[in-house]
């Protein structure tokens, strides 16, 4: 609704280890909001699979609730210092909250 008056704009809401990213790769992506799992291993796989799909153009890549979960930083810090990756700036302030991950289990 915000972005009705731009012609550039497109607005996917898609998962991307179930819709898979494939489909997308003939266009020319330059930012891609990630908002998905919050643990390591998840964000990495996405991170990786946008950088994949979208190399040849994609210029920024947001991510949602950077401030309050450690994976998230954690990826994005790997991968600045192996040099695939540059942190451009930020938004927003951290939360005075943070998530506590439990599993099934209760652990």
């Amino acid at each position: 609704q915000h972005n009705n008056d731009r012609n550039n704009i497109m607005h996917l809401q898609l998962h991307s280890r179930v819709d898979g990213l494939q489909s997308l790769q003939g266009n020319k992506v330059h930012v891609v909001f990630v908002d998905a799992d919050h643990d390591y291993d998840s964000v990495l796989q996405d991170v990786r699979n946008v950088m994949s799909a979208f190399s040849s153009s994609l210029r920024f890549m947001l991510f949602d609730d950077y401030f309050s979960a450690d994976g998230i930083r954690q990826v994005l810090a790997d991968l600045v210092s192996e040099g695939a990756v540059r942190v451009s700036g930020g938004l927003g302030k951290p939360p005075p909250w943070s998530y506590e991950w439990m599993r099934e289990d209760g652990s």
